[in-house]
């Protein structure tokens, strides 16, 4: 008879049952009463809400039950925010990596160091935060929480001579682009300098292309005006892409192919709303790739335009951002803060040289 929030931490519940497969629950002779319902992943098997890793459901409010009638209830499992965790540094020569109990997203990350660092470049990699750093100290400690590590780090003459390589084109791989767009390379090194007198762009008949180059971080731009519906070959010879230290590129040599806007397509995404107050999350998504991200304030309605995107299929997943944070946060049970919510769009497939137009009226959760 204890309805407080608190109580299915600490007690067991009067009714109980379990699901079937589907998620569905049937609770039968039930008294009229007022009760509190509440789903429970219980991984340990004592009827509690007691453990971090548990996933829990609830109703938002108080439920008075008459015996004579029917009622049926749809509970959402979430688990409960938990900032990642370091676990370790591993002991790796060269860049500091910083591993977590799961992946981290980029708001996160939160730690100190009792040494600054030169930090040229930093990434995640899956449950992984890399730091690359122009110079190191013999130690330091890296402070998270009441967490403390004491990291030793090395940077070997075999890293610090290192070739940098790419990531996202293979040597002599085809490259297609929107001819109004530049070349992006992901290299697998933070770029220190471009020598552009050691890449040569030349089309089909042999003639030079100006062009201009770019880096930040561990990516590379090419920019040129480019030719619709050609064909160019770009080549970087050996020392044209340096480190920060003595590393340099291998010879590369791409396939460049700029293509025509008929052969690309543009989304023409309108989205609705009624609540002017509420912040929205709006990603566009290819697969699990993400291809825009962007967070909004509507008062009605908003077009937002994805120009020369590759034919294919997409959809748009739009997030009730109710904290504002950017990001997707789970509720909170004492605080009766239920998750926030999520809904997907799956769009017509896109086709060449066509224009997607489509609407989404947000529809608010029950």
């Amino acid at each position: 008879d204890n309805l407080a929030d608190s109580t299915f931490l600490k007690e067991r519940p009067f009714y109980l049952v379990k699901t079937d497969k589907e998620g569905l629950f049937t609770f039968t002779n039930i008294r009229s009463d007022t009760f509190r319902l509440v789903a429970l992943e219980d991984q340990n098997v004592n009827y509690t809400y007691d453990l971090p890793s548990e996933k829990i459901g609830f109703l938002d409010t108080l439920l008075f039950l008459d015996e004579k009638i029917d009622t049926s209830f749809s509970l959402e499992l979430f688990q409960e925010y938990k900032p990642p965790k370091i676990v370790k540094i591993l002991k790796d020569d060269g860049p500091i990596k910083i591993f977590y109990n799961r992946v981290p997203l980029k708001d996160e990350i939160d730690y100190s160091l009792s040494s600054p660092l030169d930090i040229l470049h930093e990434e995640i990699i899956k449950d992984t935060l890399i730091l690359y750093t122009s110079t190191l100290p013999d130690s330091f400690y890296l402070y998270s929480g009441i967490d403390t590590f004491l990291h030793f780090p090395t940077q070997s003459e075999t890293y610090l001579n290192r070739s940098i390589r790419p990531r996202t084109y293979r040597e002599g791989q085809n490259v297609s682009f929107h001819y109004q767009d530049t070349i992006e390379i992901e290299m697998s090194l933070p770029i220190g300098n471009i020598v552009d007198s050691l890449i040569s762009i030349q089309d089909t008949s042999g003639m030079d292309q100006a062009f201009s180059t770019e880096y930040s971080g561990n990516t590379l731009k090419v920019i040129s005006r480019w030719k619709a519906d050609s064909l160019y070959t770009l080549d970087f010879f050996p020392g044209a892409i340096l480190t920060h230290f003595s590393g340099t590129n291998d010879s590369l040599s791409y396939k460049a192919q700029p293509q025509s806007s008929e052969k690309y397509g543009n989304i023409l995404f309108t989205f609705r709303t009624s609540n002017d107050s509420t912040a929205y999350v709006i990603e566009l998504k290819q697969g699990q790739k993400v291809i825009d991200k962007r967070s909004i304030m509507v008062s009605d309605s908003l077009l937002i335009t994805y120009p020369r995107l590759p034919a294919g299929e997409y959809t748009v997943d739009v997030l009730e951002d109710r904290n504002g944070n950017g990001r997707w946060d789970p509720g909170v049970y004492l605080r009766k803060l239920q998750s926030e919510n999520t809904q997907t769009l799956k769009l017509e497939e896109l086709r060449e040289n066509w224009d997607l137009k489509a609407e989404y009226i947000w529809k608010e959760q029950p």
